[in-house]
């Protein structure tokens, strides 16, 4: 149940991202047509492309920041989880000793003529202590491969997308330098004609 409601959430994640790349490369991808379809002059469009690109790419980095940020959270809330969990196994032993313990006590005062019966009740209830402490110790050990299988999951996802924004802004602005390179040349051929 705990699996698919963090699969859930990686998808989520996953789903916020990719959105929020295709929302950088929309905005700029429409800064573009924008600035290249309106009727200025050159040196105009040049400046509005390049207002426009710097607009672009600082959206994608604070879409960046954004995503590293609520990564972040994700990790912190995840440590925070694998330490509640680690007192709560360490109560649960201390209290499984105790009782171990205190019922170790009543049994020597109550049957201190029955030593074989004694030493029974005491090795069944020293396989039960070593059983918890074996399954606690496996519950332990998977929180922790989940809190770092989730941190992986978080470093891949943000590096992921850091790349795929990267790529886009890049190849936007190969597409904004080129269009801007045509804009140009059409600007110089009506102004030779």
């Amino acid at each position: 149940m705990r699996f698919l409601e963090e699969r859930r959430k990686r998808i989520e994640r996953e789903k916020r991202l990719k959105a929020a790349g295709n929302l950088a490369f929309g905005t700029l991808v429409g800064a573009t047509f924008g600035v290249l379809f309106a009727p200025k002059a050159g040196e105009e469009t040049r400046e509005d492309i390049a207002n426009a690109a710097k607009e672009a790419a600082d959206k994608a980095q604070a879409t960046l920041e954004d995503v590293k940020s609520e990564a972040n959270a994700k990790l912190e809330e995840a440590k925070l989880k694998a330490s509640l969990m680690a007192e709560q196994v360490g109560e649960v032993k201390n209290q499984a000793v105790k009782t171990v313990k205190q019922s170790a006590d009543d049994i020597s005062k109550t049957l201190k003529d029955s030593k074989k019966e004694l030493d029974e009740n005491l090795k069944v209830a020293k396989e039960e202590v070593d059983e918890k402490t074996k399954e606690l110790k496996e519950k332990a050990k998977a929180v922790g491969e989940e809190v770092k299988e989730g941190a992986k999951d978080i470093k891949d996802d943000v590096e992921k997308t850091g790349k795929e924004v990267k790529e886009a802004v890049k190849d936007g602005a190969k597409e904004v330098k080129k269009d801007a390179k045509d804009a140009k040349e059409d600007v110089k051929d009506k102004a030779n004609k």
